[in-house]
């Protein structure tokens, strides 16, 4: 299961939610039907709209991709299994992520502990093809 991509499209849609709570909060005010000491945290300063943009596309970040591979290598230490092969290829995938070699690539770098062995690195070190042995012990 893709615990990360998930957290990352709950929050993205927390955010959406409490934008819409606040414009709500603010029609309501203004029709009279809510007094402002009723109202939440007024700490955003929401022009009221008719149209709430919603984000194109989630940000990914290194962080949540280190994630993802950590969650990789805990899920084959769990199965008992001593090790585990990741390729940039599938992480990229298993993410849906688009372009987003170069990141995923330093991720894997970035997750590696002493003994982690590199398998096929590609010449400009940023591909799919990055393959990358993880032991879990």
């Amino acid at each position: 299961m893709n615990y990360d991509t998930i957290i990352v499209e709950l929050l993205a849609k927390v955010k959406i939610l409490e934008k819409r709570v606040k414009i709500m909060e603010k029609r309501l005010i203004q029709e009279g039907v809510f007094d402002e000491d009723d109202a939440f945290d007024d700490d955003w300063d929401i022009e009221i709209s008719t149209n709430t943009p919603e984000p194109k596309e989630k940000k990914m970040t290194t962080e949540a991709i280190r994630f993802y591979i950590n969650q990789l290598i805990e899920d084959a230490r769990s199965k008992g299994e001593s090790s585990i092969t990741i390729v940039a290829r599938d992480v990229h995938n298993g993410l849906k992520l688009k372009k987003r070699y170069p990141m995923v690539c330093n991720a894997m770098r970035q997750c590696m502990k002493h003994g982690d062995v590199v398998i096929y690195s590609p010449e400009s070190g940023y591909s799919s093809t990055l393959e990358i042995k993880y032991y879990t012990k």
